[in-house]
C-alpha cells in the first residue's frame, strides 16, 4: 500500500493592517519628537547668536567710547533742522565691528537718505551680520520704510535699537519728542539724537543710575507690518531707537496687534522692544553684559532701565 505524503507549504509571516498602522504611528511620533528637538536646538542656537551679536555691539560701543570719549549719538542732526538726520549709531560703529571699508563709503556730511553719494545707498542696503538676529521672521531683507524722509529708498532690516530713554505714556506721544530738549534729564537714555534740541552725547559719568542698571541697546522685531521693522542704517527717529512706556503692548512682536490695542496712538508701537526668543527679549546693559528680559517684567522697572538719570540706586 502506497501512502500519499501530505505536502505542507512553508508558513508565511506578514503584518496585519493594525500592526502596520501601529508601526507607522510610532515612526510618526519619533519623527515629531526629532523635529521638535531639532527646532528647539535651532532656536537655542539662534538665540545664542543674537546674544553674541549684542555682546559684539557692546564691545564696539566701548571701543568707540575709548576712541571718542563719549557714547555714540543715536542719530546725528543739526540745530534748527527737524527730521533731518545725517548718521546713526550703527553706522558710527562700523569701524569697530570690522566694517571700516563700508564706513569709509558713507558721507556723514550728507543726509542719511541722500541719493547723490553712491556710498550712502551702499551702506543703507548692506547686509551686516552682527546687526541681524537669525531668530527674526523678517531676517536680512531689503524694504522701503513706511515713514520719514527715506521713504523712497531701500534699507536693510536689522534687529537692534539704541535706547533713547523713556517715552511718554498718553496719546500726546508725538507732542513729546524724546530726542528734543524738552526731554526731562531723568528720562534720557545713553544714546539719543544729538544736535536738534541742543542735546549732546552722553558719557559714563552721566549714567547716574549705574551702567549695570541701564539698557543701551535692545532687540526689536515684528511679524506684521514689516515696513515698521528695524532698519539698521536708517537714521529716522522711530527705526533705530526704542523708548519704553508704561504699556505692556510695546513688548509684542506684532506691530498690528500693538496698534490695535489703541489705534489712535500707534506711537509707542513704533519704538517698542521685542524678539522671537519666546517670552522676552535680550538687552545690552551699560556694563557690557547681555541679559534676557522676561516679557512679564514690571513696566516701571523697564522704563527705569531705559534712563541714565532716573534716580535708581546702582546695584538695585
Amino acid at each position: 500500500m502506497i501512502c500519499a505524503r501530505r505536502m505542507t507549504s512553508p508558513r508565511r509571516w506578514a503584518f496585519t493592517l493594525i500592526e502596520l498602522l501601529v508601526v507607522v504611528a510610532i515612526i510618526a511620533v519619533l519623527i515629531g519628537l526629532l523635529l521638535a528637538a531639532v527646532q528647539k536646538a535651532r532656536d537655542a542656537a539662534a538665540r545664542a547668536t543674537c546674544m553674541n551679536n549684542l555682546k559684539q555691539i557692546g564691545v564696539a560701543v566701548y571701543t568707540y567710547y575709548d576712541a571718542n570719549g563719549h557714547y555714540p549719538a543715536g542719530s546725528v542732526s543739526k540745530a534748527g533742522e527737524i527730521d533731518n538726520y545725517y548718521s546713526v549709531w550703527t553706522v558710527s560703529l562700523l569701524p569697530f565691528i570690522e566694517q571700516d571699508t563700508l564706513f569709509q563709503k558713507y558721507d556723514p556730511t550728507k543726509l542719511n537718505w541722500d541719493t547723490t553719494n553712491p556710498g550712502q545707498a551702499e551702506v543703507r542696503t548692506a547686509s551686516v551680520k552682527v546687526y541681524s538676529c537669525p531668530a527674526d521672521q523678517i531676517f536680512d531683507q531689503l524694504m522701503n520704510p513706511e515713514s520719514g524722509n527715506g521713504l523712497g529708498q531701500k534699507y536693510r532690516t536689522g534687529n537692534y535699537r539704541a535706547v533713547v530713554g523713556r517715552g511718554k505714556d498718553d496719546n500726546n506721544f508725538f507732542d513729546f519728542n524724546p530726542n528734543a530738549s524738552s526731554l526731562p534729564s531723568n528720562w534720557r537714555g545713553a544714546m539719543h539724537t544729538t544736535g536738534f534740541g541742543g542735546l549732546s552725547t552722553e558719557r559714563v559719568e552721566d549714567v547716574l543710575d549705574g551702567t549695570s542698571n541701564t539698557m543701551i541697546v535692545t532687540e526689536r522685531s515684528t511679524k506684521t507690518h514689516p515696513n515698521r521693522h528695524t532698519f539698521w542704517a536708517y537714521a529716522h527717529a522711530s527705526y533705530w531707537s526704542s523708548s519704553p512706556v508704561l504699556q505692556s503692548r510695546i513688548l509684542l512682536n506684532d506691530f498690528d496687534a500693538c496698534s490695535n490695542v489703541n489705534s489712535a496712538d500707534p506711537g509707542p508701537c513704533k519704538r517698542g522692544i521685542s524678539s522671537f526668543h519666546g517670552n522676552g527679549f535680550n538687552a545690552l546693559l551699560g556694563d557690557g553684559s547681555v541679559r534676557f528680559m522676561n516679557a512679564n517684567i514690571d513696566l516701571n522697572v523697564l522704563c527705569a532701565l531705559a534712563t541714565i538719570q532716573g534716580g535708581e540706586l546702582p546695584g538695585n
